[in-house]
Order: structure tokens, then sequence, then C-alpha cells
């Protein structure tokens, strides 16, 4: 878990936002007991709080499946996130358009375990993955998974964390990760950081970030060139990870209070426009989040305001023939034999590590 510390928060910052839009939704229990949360005070909540026994501590996520796994009848998909990440729930009903949950899909950022070198896992046999920034999982998903659990199957991935014991399991029935970019321009539709991050925009408030450039692991392990810039995601974005409490809030607040003020049929909308929406619609998210309507964070704002669309249930993306379009696709070959290979960095790092070896030339002369 990411920063353990602010899980009351974010669980907090969760249920008043994005998790509201949820049918149904359970928060598992931290492993530190002062950071616990409590069951909601809310009227009506959605929320419901499951609780791991000690021997399930290390692996909330079997105990979280297994539990709910008893009434799963009522759902038909299973999505797992981090409590640090944003989600837009309309966009992944988007995603599964024309896929039946009676039959396996295992959805999310697929990232590729290499065999030698740093990070490897030589054992693994390649093993491809989905990070557990968020991955969505069919009802018959989750029939094999836990199947290959009462098989043995995690003692056969040694060492692994849950989210590389859900791939190695499902594979072992037969079921991999696929391609879910957007399939006509290609961007991600799950993304392992926080918005700025892919976008190639520092947090400008002070806090540190994980980003692409500074995760030796997500260049190793990624299947597509990276692209920190507006190239980066799909119109119909599902997730962001590695946000906290403040920054859920004004990302909600982003795209449920200033998106429906700005004009869809003109890309001719300032920067200036965009952050005086933003000072009128939004909630405080000037006081909340600074870097939301600082001048150097303009590709955040075009990509959450102009970019990233909001799926409306009833909407249906159709063939020529009346079906409804597929958004996955499986992993090309020559996709999996050059992961890790073609790393694509923004300018502005580009510029900054070459302004970092132009030093390191001055002090060795």
């Amino acid at each position: 878990m990411w920063e353990e510390g602010n899980y009351p928060a974010r669980m907090e910052a969760i249920e008043n936002t994005w998790a509201s839009h949820l049918p149904r939704w359970f928060a598992v229990q931290t492993k530190t007991p002062s950071f616990h949360i409590s069951s909601s005070s809310k009227r009506h909540s959605k929320r419901t709080l499951l609780v791991p026994p000690a021997r399930d501590m290390d692996t909330p996520i079997k105990f979280a499946l297994e539990t709910v796994y008893n009434d799963q009848h009522q759902y038909n998909w299973i999505y797992l996130a981090a409590d640090s990440s944003y989600v837009l729930p309309s966009n992944l009903v988007h995603l599964v358009q024309g896929l039946d949950p009676s039959e396996p899909h295992y959805l999310g950022h697929p990232l590729q375990l290499p065999t030698s070198g740093p990070y490897s896992w030589a054992t693994l046999d390649h093993l491809i993955f989905n990070s557990m920034a968020g991955i969505l999982l069919s009802r018959a998903a989750v029939d094999l998974y836990l199947e290959a659990l009462r098989l043995g199957c995690k003692s056969r991935c040694v060492g692994c964390g849950e989210d590389l014991t859900i791939a190695f399991c499902l594979r072992e029935q037969g079921v991999e990760a696929v391609d879910t970019r957007d399939p006509v321009h290609f961007g991600h539709t799950f993304h392992i950081f926080q918005p700025g991050s892919v976008v190639g925009n520092p947090r400008v408030n002070g806090s540190y970030d994980y980003t692409p450039d500074n995760c030796d692991w997500f260049q190793l392990y990624s299947l597509w060139p990276i692209h920190m810039s507006l190239d980066c995601c799909g119109s119909y974005t599902a997730m962001f990870q590695y946000v906290n409490a403040d920054e859920i809030y004004a990302i909600h607040s982003l795209l449920m209070d200033v998106k429906p003020h700005v004009p869809t049929s003109s890309q001719d909308i300032t920067d200036t426009q965009l952050v005086e929406l933003i000072l009128e619609h939004g909630k405080e998210i000037d006081e909340l989040f600074p870097s939301y309507v600082h001048p150097t964070y303009w590709k955040v704002r075009r990509l959450l305001l102009h970019q990233v669309r909001l799926f409306h249930m009833g909407q249906r993306d159709e063939e020529s023939d009346g079906a409804a379009v597929v958004q996955v696709r499986p992993i090309q070959d020559d996709a999996k034999a050059s992961a890790g290979s073609h790393v694509v960095l923004h300018q502005e790092a580009q510029e900054r590590r070459g302004k970092v070896v132009e030093a390191k030339t001055r002090t060795t002369m």
C-alpha cells in the first residue's frame, strides 16, 4: 500500500466522490491498526467494510474475492482498485461493451515481466500482468481465479504479490491480459500514475511525483512506448493511480462540476478560460489542490476538461451490423517481444537529463 498513513483520508474521499456512483462497493481494512477505518456512518451507505482475519492480512484481495464470491451472482464484473485511485466507473462500463461476463476477461494496464536484468522474474516466463492500480475481472474470470487458487497455483508463483498471483493463476487457466488501449489512438485507459505525471506536468504544490520518468520498473515492464504528453490517454480513460485525498476531490470536481460548463463544440477555448471556469464552478480547487490552477498545469486541465470523455449509461458504440464495438483486443506478439525497449519521455524530462549530464561533465573536467 502506498503511504498507508493516508488510507483513512483517501477512503473517505473515495466514498464522497467516485464510489458514490457505484451500486455497491467493498473496502478492505488496512493491516496497521492505527490506520483502521470504521464502518460507514452514512445512511444508505453503499460501502461494506471487509475485515480480513490475521491469516489473510497479507492477501486482502484473495480474502475480498472469496468473501464476495458467496453472493457473486449479483455481479457481472468486479473491479479491484487501490485506495490511491481515482476511478471513472462509467468509463469502465464503456470498456466492457460487447464483452460477455460469462466468459473470462482480465482487464487493466498490462505490463510484462522481463526474465533477466533489473527487476526480472526469470521463473515467471515473461508473465503479463495487470498492475494493482486497477484490475477488472468478469464473473467467469473470478470463478477461474478462485478455482486456480484451490488447485494450488499460489504456491507455484513464488514471492509473488497479489497482482502477479492473479495473472499467474489465470494464465494457468488459459486467461491472459489483453490490450485495453483506445482502439483508435492507442492511448491508455488505465493509468498507473496521477494525471500530472502521465502528461509530463510535475506538481507545483510541493508533493512528490511518481512518474514514468523516475520509475525504472515501469519503463522495463512497459509493453508500448511511454508518452508523457496528451498522447498518453484514451478518450475514455477509466482511472488514475497515486492520488491522495485532496487530489481525489480535485479531479472529481473538475470532471463533475467544471466539465459540464466547458463548451464541447469548441477546441479553441483558452487555458485562461479553463482556469476561470475552474475558479467559478470548482469546489475550492484552487485551495484544495493549487497545482490544478497553476499556469504550468495546462496539460492536465486540457486532459481532464477536454480530452477525457464521460460515458453515459444508455450510450452504445455500434458496428455497422448493430453489434457493440469491442474496445479490447489480444496483445500482439511484437509488443511482447519489444517490451521495455522503447521508452519515450517527454521533452522536459529529456532536457533535465541533458542538463544533469552537462553538469556532471563540467565537474569532471
